[in-house]
């Protein structure tokens, strides 16, 4: 399952590399309306398929708004098709979070971050003391998933799947 939103070309690369090791395993990509071309679902398919070079390759697309709101309609699917274990694309720095609602919404999830670079240390001099643009974006997006991952904490006690229809 490869979420929307976020870097979704490093997503793309980290899907194609393991559906390389896995051929057998279905990819399954959120986020969006799939009635919108152009939905976060549909960006992702397109990568994936250009780093595949598979054009015909079968991608599922399932819409979502959020993280919740994915993990629910990815729920809903494995149940639909008696599965209950995926293997979760997204960043890494919201992968907590977003392993806290697949798993409310009961589902088994083995994580696989998306690369991220990393820069080195390099070395220490005046400059590196002050900060940068990029580096307050960096602050921004860890509190940012630290303030989302405490709201999601106290969601979940709310996040229920839909019951089972006999």
């Amino acid at each position: 399952v490869v979420l929307g939103g976020g870097n979704r070309e490093a997503r793309a690369t980290e899907a194609a590399r393991i559906k390389k090791y896995f051929p057998d395993l279905k990819i399954i990509t959120t986020g969006g309306d799939n009635e919108f071309p152009l939905s976060a679902a549909a960006t992702s398919e397109s990568l994936i398929k250009e780093r595949m070079k598979m054009e015909d390759m079968e991608i599922i697309k399932l819409p979502g708004r959020d993280t919740e709101s994915e993990a629910l309609g990815v729920s809903r699917y494995l149940k639909e098709n008696r599965k209950s274990k995926i293997i979760l694309v997204t960043g890494a720095i919201h992968m907590p979070r977003a392993i806290l609602f697949f798993e409310a919404a009961g589902v088994k999830c083995f994580p696989s971050p998306a690369r991220r670079q990393h820069r080195g240390f390099g070395s220490l001099i005046a400059d590196s003391l002050i900060p940068s643009i990029s580096s307050l974006k960096e602050t921004h997006l860890a509190i940012r998933e630290f303030v989302g991952f405490l709201w999601a904490k106290f969601k979940v006690g709310y996040l229920v799947p839909e019951p089972e229809k006999n």
